[in-house]
């Protein structure tokens, strides 16, 4: 069993996971907007080609990979042929891809910031990159969401550190579906096991964690584990790093054994 994103990942000392927290904001032009971490893009990356649009558009790509024996940044488009994935390159800082292929591309990808935007498969290269150039009329949280730009896209995430993901997309429904699998690797690294043996919370149970404020915080010192049952402590805050623990709102319970969900 590998470690996922809660694992990996620190925030502090005091807690042996990174915290959870998931904020689903309803936005302008139907876009729904969510921020979730821990989660990598390799934890949903089904999800990402189950819900994207045939064609995704790669962008402000950073990462760490170097060739062999040097300091030289791999490029992507190398890492890409490595991976046997086709890239169309719009310009030294936009590619092309299939978003089936994405999956083999993340496998050789380590640790690194990436932007996607979906496009249809119909997409000549040249309004693949319109759409691009579109959405950089976002200007930040504070403005409307980068698909009111993009309209022909229907989902658009930004991955920093595969850590924290920011979301774009034209159904609620894709959206609380991020944070269902944020919540069973959440589980997975608390009680042990993998994420796909955890049951993925109903739909209603992920609501009424959103209902007060639209966010919700976990911290593993708000959880405990008492004959096979899970309980999550949790708070309304759109958690930031460096926040500390509190006494929670209420409570989530997880029957590890009958893979039953309950809200306090």
């Amino acid at each position: 069993m590998g470690s996922n994103s809660f694992q990996m990942n620190s925030a502090s000392e005091e807690q042996k996971l990174f915290p959870l927290c998931f904020t689903l904001k309803a936005a302008e032009s139907g876009v729904c907007r969510a921020w979730l971490h821990a989660q990598a893009l390799r934890e949903v990356v089904d999800l990402i080609v189950a819900h994207a649009l045939d064609g995704a558009c790669l962008f402000d790509v950073g990462h760490a990979m170097v060739e062999s024996g040097t300091n030289d940044v791999r490029s992507l488009e190398g890492i890409a042929a490595e991976a046997g994935v086709g890239l169309t390159t719009l310009d030294p800082e936009v590619h092309l891809m299939k978003t089936a292929q994405l999956p083999r591309l993340l496998e050789r990808f380590e640790h690194y910031n990436l932007a996607l935007l979906d496009v249809p498969s119909t997409f000549t290269p040249d309004e693949a990159y319109q759409a691009v150039l579109d959405s950089a009329e976002c200007l930040g949280h504070a403005s409307p969401p980068v698909l009111h730009f993009a309209r022909r896209s229907s989902l658009f995430l930004h991955s920093h550190d595969d850590c924290y993901l920011y979301l774009e997309t034209r159904s609620r429904e894709r959206a609380l579906a991020h944070g269902a699998r944020l919540l069973q690797e959440y589980v997975a690294a608390l009680a042990g096991g993998a994420a796909g043996e955890v049951a993925p919370p109903p739909v209603e149970v992920l609501e009424s964690l959103l209902a007060a404020t639209g966010s919700c915080s976990m911290f593993d010192s708000n959880s405990t584990l008492d004959g096979g049952v899970l309980r999550l402590g949790h708070d309304g805050r759109n958690y930031r790093l460096g926040d500390a623990p509190k006494p929670p709102d209420a409570w989530l319970e997880y029957d590890v054994a009958h893979r039953h969900w309950r809200a306090g």
